[in-house]
């Protein structure tokens, strides 16, 4: 086959039994929640739908939605009674189909042969949740007639007491060898190459086409996560610079508890509006995110950032909270709190060059003069948020776009992350207050993305 006799798109018929996430295996690959109808129960899909994926601008994948097969040992019967030794497979299905006095009796199974009539590859998807039954066999052997190569997709292959290795048999011994295994639920960006890699296999022709193909998927993967990472990273730095002023001069009892609570408020939506920019990025909704095992409901987390026991959720020490943010609010820190130095010698520290670089604790120090102290994030709250973004970051980069029940990613996880690194470069972001010093913000973003790509598994 030349160059000039490729046609593309790559049509691929996604089939299979009723409910074996056919549907799924589109909205994952595709990236779309939005795609076709997902049901538990069964035969939700009953007309074909399509979706393309490109190759730079042009249509390079054309996925076609089937309906489920329902009745395959009948199907399988009728055929078998049109086979003869002057029809092959293929005519013996061309035959079935044109034939009208089969459509009352298998309306779905004519729109699922008339597809795989016309395509370039057949995903023949498994539950794998499901024993092998007969019907199953039965399915693929009528789909074999369309003498079409065929890739078994093991779907559903993280749920405990599956039955992928008695498939793996099975399939084997019908000899079908070329087969993946893509649980459409919990996403892995590999399991994506390894079904990509299958297609080369069984269409020789279009090799070249396809490794270009693989190599743009996985850099646009790789792309999407680190625009999530470096947003997480860019929050972080933004909610560790937020400080407010408490003036003690005025006789105001409430100044305190007013400022704290201010600066609570502020955080609560700069990570409620982080939320949303890392579902936008995904492709997620706010609807979809309350199934994944991340404490998130109608688009904001469902645990209050300042609440006591979110700290110890995600087993943070909450010790070093307890002296200031019992005095002035849950979460907050008194920047230099507990420096007493008379008003000569903070004078000689604002104007003079004893600090380091003479921008640290600027802010701090000048509002102590004046009578007044800074307020900001203290240590575990600042943790806190870089558990969220971490667990957030992790339960979206595993989650497939069909999925629509709670993932099992343990907190534990998360609790067990070494944050000193972060920290430490946070802590100098909270000292940086006379003026913003771009050049060191670029450093500590960078941190932030090593520390983000490091704890978040691939």
């Amino acid at each position: 086959m030349t160059n000039k006799q490729i046609s593309l798109p790559i049509i691929l018929s996604v089939v299979g039994h009723t409910n074996t996430g056919k549907t799924s295996l589109v909205r994952t690959l595709m990236r779309n929640c939005d795609f076709g109808e997902i049901d538990n129960r069964a035969g939700t899909t009953r007309h074909v739908e399509s979706a393309q994926i490109f190759l730079g601008d042009k249509a390079f994948l054309e996925l076609r939605d089937t309906p489920g097969l329902e009745d395959s040992v009948a199907l399988a019967e009728r055929l078998q009674a049109l086979t003869s030794a002057h029809l092959s497979g293929r005519d013996t299905l061309l035959t079935f189909v044109k034939d009208s006095a089969n459509k009352k009796e298998f309306d779905q199974e004519l729109k699922v042969l008339n597809q795989i009539l016309i395509s370039d590859i057949i995903l023949y998807v498994i539950d794998c949740r499901e024993p092998v039954l007969e019907k199953y066999l039965f399915e693929l052997r009528c789909l074999s007639m369309a003498a079409k190569p065929i890739i078994p997709v093991l779907n559903f292959i993280e749920k405990s007491g599956n039955h992928k290795t008695e498939w793996r048999k099975t399939l084997a011994d019908f000899n079908f060898h070329s087969l993946v295994e893509f649980d459409t639920v919990a996403f892995s960006f590999d399991a994506e190459k390894r079904l990509y890699r299958k297609f080369q296999t069984v269409l020789e022709p279009y090799y070249a086409l396809l490794e270009t193909f693989i190599q743009q998927r996985e850099e646009d993967w790789l792309a999407l996560r680190h625009a999530c990472i470096q947003c997480s990273s860019e929050f972080m730095l933004a909610v560790s610079k937020i400080q407010v002023t408490v003036d003690t001069t005025t006789a105001d009892k409430n100044a305190e508890v007013e400022a704290s609570a201010r600066l609570q408020n502020t955080v609560r939506v700069k990570e409620k509006e982080q939320l949303g920019r890392i579902l936008q990025l995904l492709q997620f909704s706010a609807d979809d995110i309350q199934y994944a095992n991340v404490p998130i409901k109608d688009g904001r987390w469902t645990l209050d950032l300042f609440a006591p026991e979110a700290l110890k959720k995600f087993g943070i020490d909450t010790a070093s909270a307890a002296a200031t943010g019992a005095a002035i609010g849950v979460g907050v820190d008194v920047m230099l709190a507990g420096l007493s130095l008379g008003t000569a010698t903070l004078a000689g520290a604002i104007l003079g060059s004893s600090w380091s670089t003479g921008k640290r604790f600027g802010k701090q120090l000048l509002a102590r003069y004046r009578g007044q102290y800074v307020i900001g994030l203290d240590q575990p709250t600042i943790t806190l948020l870089l558990a969220r973004q971490a667990h957030l970051l992790d339960a979206l980069f595993h989650r497939g776009h069909a999925a629509q029940q709670q993932l099992m990613l343990g907190d534990d996880k998360v609790t067990k992350l070494d944050y000193s690194e972060p920290l430490q470069v946070l802590k100098k972001v909270q000292n940086l207050a006379v003026s913003d010093d771009e050049e060191l913000e670029a450093d500590i973003t960078q941190v932030l993305n090593n520390w983000f790509t490091t704890v978040i598994s691939a």
